[in-house]
């Protein structure tokens, strides 16, 4: 068994303020001497940065990526009776930000090639229900969005982008979070634009979209102790907004060099059998995960485990399965592509400074394992059971 001559990390997320630790440092200095916590200049400077980077109206600074997706949503006014189309295949928040507002998540299936959602199923579940769609750009990798564009206009719906993955990546040479009505983006510390804690933003073309969500995330309020609606508590920290915006310039860079790291591992991964799924026509991957799918998924992955390789799984149970959504799942809902997945994918190491050493040693290790599996596949039967 060929061992990693040091463990391979699943991601660095310490790693990533190396480079403005030193104004990091100095800014939470002043942020604890002025006692200026919260919503201040740091949150500005995040909305004016990702206005300027997306090349929208607006943004607004909130407390998480599923804040901004329910935020966004209440903005909309969307409620109990409304259904919001979204995949099956992604993290649990972009559903339940769906059922925070009282309105009904539909599942689609995904394409099996991208493991992105299947336009061509959202378009059949359009209902009389249905008000929007909720598309993630999974794993760093745009959604269709051209088409799933077409089939809004066609029906009169919205689109908000879940672009808690995807930050600086790219559809037919537009940023991710410029296209729909709004996007909704995550600064959770192991994202590609991660905070030093927990983080979101809601960007918009609508100014006044934008307004009401600024509202809702402060009480309800425009004016401080002035409250015209029913808000909540969802305001960015000053340390975390600081972190995040500090980190913005270098997104790019960074997102070049996960691409670098995702080529290399094309290349040692080849003639192996196990697929990475593609992007669509006109994307530009950031390459939040690396992803690959083969058959015998848990065993490989206990194999890279064995030599102190990490990976992770994303997803190992798709939405329409998830206990917690059961009571709004019609019962036998198969999405065969979407469960197909999540019994096949395995996400490895994948942080821009990983260096071809720890990359060569995880497509060794995979070559291995699977040069194992053939040998054992020679056998004569009594010999392949004893082993």
């Amino acid at each position: 068994m060929v061992h990693a001559s040091s463990p391979v990390p699943f991601a660095n997320v310490p790693g990533t303020f190396v480079p403005v630790r030193k104004e990091l440092d100095e800014a939470i200095a002043t942020i604890l001497d002025t006692g200026a916590f919260v919503q201040g200049k740091w949150c500005r400077a995040l909305e004016a940065g990702f206005v300027d980077y997306l090349g929208v109206e607006a943004a607004v600074a909130v407390a998480s990526g599923t804040s901004a997706l329910e935020l966004t949503l209440r903005a909309l006014d969307v409620g109990p009776g409304d259904e919001v189309i979204t995949t099956a295949l992604t993290f649990i928040a972009t559903a339940e930000a769906i059922c925070a507002t009282g309105a009904t998540p539909v599942f689609a299936d995904v394409n099996p090639k991208t493991l992105q959602v299947d336009a061509g199923h959202v378009a059949q579940l359009i209902g009389p229900k249905t008000v929007g769609i909720l598309p993630v750009h999974l794993y760093g990798a745009p959604a269709p969005m051209g088409e799933l564009a077409r089939i809004a206009g066609e029906r009169n719906l919205w689109i908000v982008e879940d672009t808690a993955q995807a930050h600086g990546a790219r559809y037919r040479g537009e940023r991710l979070g410029s296209l729909g009505i709004a996007s909704c983006f995550s600064f959770y510390p192991g994202k590609n634009l991660g905070a030093a804690g927990e983080g979101g933003l809601v960007a918009t073309r609508d100014p006044e979209l934008a307004m009401r969500v600024s509202q809702l995330r402060d009480h309800g309020s425009i004016a401080k102790y002035y409250h015209h609606e029913i808000g909540v508590n969802d305001r960015m920290s000053e340390i975390e907004a600081a972190s995040v915006a500090l980190k913005l310039p270098l997104l790019d860079e960074g997102n070049g060099k996960r691409r670098a790291v995702a080529a290399r591992y094309a290349r040692g991964l080849a003639g192996l059998p196990l697929t990475i799924p593609g992007v669509e026509e006109g994307g530009e991957s950031v390459h939040h995960l690396f992803v690959i799918q083969c058959a015998d998924r848990d065993s490989l992955r206990a194999h890279l485990d064995s030599v102190g390789i990490q990976t992770g799984l994303h997803y190992p149970l798709p939405l329409h399965q998830q206990p917690a959504l059961q009571s709004i799942v019609p019962a036998g809902l198969s999405l065969p592509h979407a469960e197909n997945a999540a019994q096949s994918v395995l996400s490895l190491p994948m942080f821009p400074d990983m260096t071809h050493g720890q990359i060569d040693t995880v497509c060794r290790a995979i070559a291995t394992y699977f040069a194992g599996r053939r040998e054992v596949a020679k056998m004569p039967a009594s010999s392949a059971m004893a082993a």
